[in-house]
């Protein structure tokens, strides 16, 4: 059965080292889409962090947010699925983590509002100095004092900082990581940070990719999966050809079907090509 969809994580795999899309990677995406594959977006990112990769592409698929929380076209911004984390499920979990003195971003999957609020003294951003030189609004975090000015079921709740600061917030997390329909995901990124996430159960990579292609009306087996890091490991595993990068951690190298090249080399791009020869 020829593959149809190319499914491609974005940090790591889509960018460089330096978050970087380079037009080497960029020419060989927009290559396949006219040779007639769909192609999409998977990632842990937040909804509207992907959103100008995906238009800059021009993929032509929904594309997926929050480790398969969220599935939603990134032009119309339709929403056509989406898992969250129950408020009365994670209450006491979030009152542990405020009393840690640690800072706790909630993130909502909203289009039109806040993308995140946080609890705690200190907030790292990269936002600029005068709030008012931000163009959305919707970018601008705001701080909650207490569990019951939450508004919304989050998608994902994070802690950033350094790797004792995470580990202890997932020491204090783990009563709630067995039984109550909660996962989470220790790691440290490009930007020098490590972070602890909390997703809802049933929001992997995998199962999102395998909601997408229901929607699609395609087959797992049609599906070419790319990634390079731990968070990939379900979806290069169930999909049709499961890839890693040359940059992956060692555990997704395990699992994939092929290694391909480093992110710093455009090892994404001369993958792609190798696909095209070989739809010839």
């Amino acid at each position: 059965m020829p593959y149809r969809l190319l499914a491609l994580d974005i940090d790591g795999t889509v960018l460089n080292s330096k978050v970087e899309l380079t037009s080497p990677t960029s020419k060989a995406i927009s290559a396949l889409l006219q040779e007639g594959w769909m192609v999409t977006l998977v990632s842990g990112r937040r909804h509207l962090g992907m959103v100008d990769i995906a238009r800059q592409l021009q993929v032509n698929a929904p594309i997926i947010a929050f480790n398969g929380g969220m599935i939603f076209d990134p032009y119309t911004y339709d929403i056509l699925d989406l898992k969250t984390l129950k408020l009365p499920v994670i209450k006491d979990l979030l009152l542990c983590l405020f009393a840690s003195g640690l800072t706790v971003r909630i993130y909502s999957g909203s289009f039109d509002g806040p993308q995140y609020v946080y609890y705690g003294e200190n907030f790292i951003t990269n936002l600029p100095p005068n709030p008012a030189e931000v163009i959305d609004p919707s970018l601008i975090p705001q701080r909650i004092y207490s569990f019951e000015e939450l508004s919304f079921e989050p998608l994902r709740i994070l802690i950033g900082g350094s790797e004792e600061e995470t580990t202890r917030a997932k020491s204090l997390a783990a009563p709630w990581m067995t039984g109550c329909g909660i996962w989470a995901m220790h790691s440290y990124d490009y930007d020098g940070m490590w972070y602890l996430e909390f997703f809802p159960d049933g929001s992997d990579k995998a199962v999102g990719l395998s909601t997408l292609c229901t929607l699609l009306n395609i087959s797992l087996s049609e599906v070419v999966a790319v990634g390079d890091n731990s968070n990939d490991i379900e979806m290069v595993r169930e999909a049709g050809l499961g890839v890693a990068m040359g940059n992956a951690v060692p555990e997704l190298k395990e699992v994939a079907d092929m290694v391909i090249g480093h992110h710093d080399e455009d090892g994404l791009a001369a993958f792609i090509e190798t696909l095209m020869k070989k739809g010839d």
